[in-house]
């Protein structure tokens, strides 16, 4: 059994001569097992070339056995591949089966490819190389038109597909995971669930086809492998927490916990994963997290894809009612006066909508991997603040008295620019935004 995958180059050359290959066509046939020409190229532009090519059907046929094979292969067209049937049908097959493929060509070809298979390539863009000129092959994420990658692609209205991809999320049921299982449901993904009691999946019902739950624990590593072993995910998304409302250590060392085991399974039981997915805490002088940040970078460095986005005050629709966002709410609907708890300053609130698009972001932009980024409106706001938009924004004219109690603790802003740079992502909801669609 081969330990490496099939791996497919795609290349062009010009009909009449070997002089008419570019460099790039040439340097793409080294350490290729078999190789492949257009069955309209004369034989004239390939003589003498090693390996001996072999002539593929207007199918693609015998290229596509050889790839079953686990052999790696060239395909050479006649002229630019973009335009060779034969080469759109052969990278199709390597995105749908993840096989990894390059494929040759100028970028103004690239461009207008990726317009017409976007949906099937672009989950997978890191895997492709494109050379702007002969002798330069470079990839796709380095040049100036696709500096942010799958990013940079959805800005442009091709966004990546997401359609027919396993996907595993712990914490799925949730008030952000119930929102993400929905996103990824829309989406067109094959969505698994990890949950600690099946009947907490009730309100996924109505979705067709439901997502496959599998019962397990964090805490429970042998649960969580036959849970990443039988939903073979290639993506995870993590947004299960174990930390209380104060984010104490002691439950700290639980979230360091659930994290090593969450990594050790799917090293072991997730040969297919291209991204991990975790929403980790939002840094503090009161609990930096440091220990578990550095548990990601050592399983980065080994090479687990993971990015961390770091979610500071989400609210929206379905969350829990004794939050503040629902319990100002109920007050404007119900025209009683509202208790504001005393505040030693104001935190960042972000829509969860926007929560969940950051995260779908992070699944596929390149550059992403061992980044941890900050997700946030980049503005704070006390709860009398956010209290005060949304009695502005119903038309309400509820008042505010002080209540007793303890303070709640100072946040801080996020600093979202490098979601923006690395991930296209930029917040777009607004507490406003929330009374207006109710």
């Amino acid at each position: 059994m081969r330990e490496r995958p099939p791996r497919l180059v795609i290349a062009g050359a010009g009909p009449g001569a070997p002089g008419s290959w570019t460099l790039e066509a040439l340097e793409a046939l080294q350490g290729c097992e078999r190789l492949f020409v257009s069955p309209s190229l004369p034989a004239s532009a390939w003589a003498g070339l090693a390996p001996r090519p072999r002539r593929a059907a207007a199918t693609g046929a015998p290229v596509l056995r050889a790839l079953r094979a686990g052999r790696t292969a060239a395909y050479v067209a006649a002229g630019p591949p973009m335009s060779d049937p034969v080469a759109h049908a052969l990278a199709r097959t390597c995105a749908r089966r993840r096989w990894p493929c390059t494929v040759l060509a100028s970028l103004s070809q690239a461009d207008r490819w990726l317009a017409e298979t976007g949906k099937v390539l672009g989950h997978d863009l890191e895997g492709i190389a494109f050379g702007a000129a002969p002798g330069s092959v470079r990839p796709l994420a380095a040049s100036a038109a696709y500096a942010q990658g799958p990013a940079a692609a959805a800005a442009r209205g091709r966004a990546p597909s997401l359609r027919g991809r396993r996907v595993l999320v712990i914490g799925g049921t949730g008030f952000i995971g119930r929102h993400l299982v929905r996103r990824l449901h829309r989406e067109g993904c094959r969505v698994h669930l990890l949950v600690r009691e099946p009947s907490r999946a009730a309100c996924f019902r109505a979705l067709r086809p439901a997502p496959a739950l599998h019962r397990g624990d964090l805490l429970d590593p042998a649960s969580l492998r036959r849970a990443v072993r039988a939903s073979r995910p290639e993506l995870v998304f993590s947004l299960a927490a174990l930390r209380d409302a104060e984010g104490t250590p002691a439950r700290g060392r639980g979230d360091l916990r659930a994290t090593l085991a969450t990594a050790r399974a799917i090293r072991a039981r997730a040969p297919r994963l291209e991204r991990w997915v975790r929403a980790g805490l939002r840094l503090s002088d009161a609990f930096p997290m440091s220990a578990e940040d550095r548990l990601i970078r050592r399983f980065v460095s080994r090479g687990l894809p993971v990015v961390t986005v770091r979610l500071f005050r989400v609210f929206g629709p379905g969350q829990g009612r004794d939050e503040w966002i629902p319990t100002v709410l109920r007050h404007i609907r119900s025209g009683r006066d509202l208790p504001v708890p005393r505040e030693e300053g104001g935190q960042d609130w972000i829509h969860v909508a926007d929560a969940v698009e950051a995260m779908i972001r992070a699944a596929h932009a390149p550059g992403a991997v061992g980044e941890a980024f900050e997700i946030g409106s980049g503005t704070t706001r006390t709860l009398r603040q956010a209290a005060e938009d949304l009695i502005a924004a119903s038309g309400s004219r509820i008042r505010l008295r002080a209540a007793a109690g303890d303070p709640s603790r100072r946040g801080h802003a996020a600093d979202w620019q490098p979601a923006r740079r690395l991930l296209d992502w930029e917040p777009r909801r607004s507490l406003k935004t929330l009374v207006a669609r109710r």
